[in-house]
C-alpha cells in the first residue's frame, strides 16, 4: 500500500531517529517548551495568552489535556504530561 509502513518498518524508522508522521516532532518541541516553562516558574499553569517563543503554549496545553481525558492520547504521552 503506498503511504504506509508495516509495524516493523515504523519501528526501525524511529529507532534511527526519524518521525513517521510530520506533527510528532511538533508536539515534542511543545513539550519541550512546557517542560521549560514549568522548570522556570514552578508551575504547569500557563496563562491563557502566554506563547513560549512563538508558540500558543495554553491553547497547546488544553487541547493535550482534552485529548487525554477523552483517551485520545497515546499513553507515553499522558505520561509525560
Amino acid at each position: 500500500r503506498r503511504g504506509t509502513l508495516d509495524a516493523g518498518r515504523v519501528a526501525e524508522f524511529r529507532a534511527a531517529g526519524g518521525l513517521v508522521h510530520p506533527m510528532e516532532g511538533r508536539w515534542d518541541d511543545a513539550h519541550v517548551l512546557l517542560t521549560e516553562f514549568v522548570r522556570r516558574e514552578g508551575h504547569a499553569d500557563v496563562p491563557p495568552a502566554h506563547r513560549e517563543r512563538g508558540v500558543p503554549l495554553a491553547a497547546w496545553l488544553r487541547r493535550q489535556k482534552r485529548e487525554a481525558l477523552e483517551g485520545l492520547m497515546a499513553p507515553n504521552r499522558v505520561k509525560m504530561l
